[in-house]
């Protein structure tokens, strides 16, 4: 009978060894999201224990006034000023569940699409040209403003890029242009209908922006562009500045909340860090009927959401999509928030792909980790690619993007360019959702409660006209 000895090694296979370098990780992760799923398991059913038992006090009362001098039935119902009877309450409890199902199976989406975001067709926005990957538009023609230096955004591929124009009264680019900063957004043609973006590159993508900053800057009397973005449209931003090819063509840039990831910091590069060693790029993907292979939106959704189990497990989510039915329809408000956060977009393949290379390869001394053009882009050449001035929006309470990492650039480049800081005391969303309110603390014509001056009074203190130079 042959004999056979334990081989540690053979033991220790790959899957083995995934399982003791980072289900620690995992394990931590998936104990914050047990600690949020239970706290927001205990509020909600707080909530309705006491809607309940105002229901049956205020039920009682309705069948005998007299209920009402009980110290504990009319205090209940003082203190909950409830005016619902028990069958009001089975009604609005089922009315909430059929709103619930109606929100997920789509119902309410058409409604939402005609109010939220870049309505192109409105009769305002311009489309000013395009490639067969991209189109630019500017909010308005700005006949009036041919004399300004333009912006141009380039908004986060993922999810809904209208978040940059939320809603009227509510738009980041309509803030701005408002004020004095003509503003126009590069957007991604639908993927579903176009090849050219289903296999479009990061270069592809660079040369592009380059193209449009220069029908911008020929509009607005041949001047050099800002170019700005917001969270990932910023690391898509600064990359086309540092690899030279917008020289000549941008002097500026801003950028908001941007999550620098090649720094070896954030979220989302602890979450690529301990992926299992088997699973690929390919495990996101999805091919499409022209044959491409796209990376599935959703997937890469769970993946950022994936940094932040607390907020983010499914139960939690479940429930606050039943709060927001709470009396039926939700409103227009909490519908625009749960479409932005749930309708989200498949994204090039090669564009995540080169993603997952920077996490791979961090930034080393403001030098990419990659070549684009033959080269690897250098934050440090900024200066010399004629750059004059950056805006650098950060939000102190971001749960995505981390302050290191959006500090990073800031630490890096005030010695190479002139640098703008403003640190809001807000989430994520707080330039685009809340600094544009008309009763915000931190408006972006403003400063923010730090005293660092907004977007708009650097506009108005450091932007100056160049010739294009091409």
């Amino acid at each position: 009978m042959q004999k056979h000895e334990f081989n540690l090694m053979n033991f220790l296979s790959d899957d083995m060894k995934d399982f003791i370098e980072i289900m620690p990780f995992h394990m931590m992760r998936m104990l914050e999201g047990e600690r949020g799923a239970f706290k927001d398991t205990m509020n909600f059913i707080s909530k309705e224990i006491v809607a309940f038992g105002s229901a049956w006090a205020y039920t009682l009362v309705k069948m005998n006034p007299y209920l009402m001098l009980n110290p504990f039935v009319g205090g209940f119902l003082k203190s909950n000023g409830n005016k619902e009877d028990i069958l009001q309450y089975f009604n609005r409890k089922r009315e909430q569940l059929l709103s619930f199902i109606e929100m997920k199976t789509g119902k309410y989406d058409e409604e939402v699409e005609k109010e939220f975001g870049f309505q192109f067709d409105d009769g305002q926005w311009m489309k000013l040209a395009e490639t067969p990957r991209v189109e630019l538009w500017l909010v308005r023609d700005f006949k009036d403003m041919r004399d300004k230096v333009p912006l141009i955004m380039i908004p986060p591929m993922i999810l809904n890029p209208g978040v940059l124009a939320w809603e009227k009264g509510r738009s980041f680019v309509h803030y701005l242009s408002d004020r004095g900063i003509p503003t126009g957004v590069i957007v991604n043609k639908d993927i579903l209908k176009h090849v050219e973006v289903q296999d479009m590159s990061m270069e592809d993508h660079i040369l592009d922006t380059r193209e449009m900053c220069i029908e911008a800057a020929k509009y607005f009397g041949n001047t050099q562009v800002i170019l700005g973005g917001y969270c990932q449209g910023g690391e898509c931003s600064l990359r086309a500045l540092a690899t030279g090819k917008l020289k000549g063509v941008a002097a500026y840039g801003l950028l908001g909340v941007a999550p620098i990831d090649p720094t070896d910091v954030g979220t989302l590069y602890d979450n690529y860090h301990h992926l299992p060693s088997k699973i690929t790029l390919d495990d996101a993907a999805v091919i499409l009927p022209t044959g491409r292979k796209v990376i599935h939106g959703d997937i890469m959704r769970a993946v950022i959401e994936y940094g932040n189990p607390e907020a983010n497990n499914p139960w939690s989510q479940m429930l606050r999509d039943l709060m927001m039915c709470d009396n039926g329809k939700p409103s227009k408000g909490a519908l625009k928030m749960w479409y932005w956060l749930n309708k989200t977009l498949h994204l090039p393949y090669k564009i995540i792909q080169l993603t997952n290379l920077t996490y791979r390869y961090p930034i080393i001394d403001g030098v990419y980790g990659y070549e684009l053009f033959g080269e690897r882009p250098d934050l440090k050449k900024l200066g010399e690619y004629g750059v004059k001035s950056l805006f650098v929006g950060t939000a102190m309470k971001d749960t995505l993007v981390k302050q290191e990492a959006s500090l990073f650039l800031v630490t890096l480049l005030r010695n190479i360019v002139d640098v703008t800081l403003c640190q809001y005391n807000k989430g994520h969303l707080g330039m685009v959702r809340d600094c544009v309110l008309p009763n915000s603390d931190e408006p972006l014509d403003g400063y923010s409660l730090k005293g660092q001056p907004g977007p708009v009074i650097w506009y108005r203190e450091k932007v100056r006209r160049y010739p294009l130079a091409i």
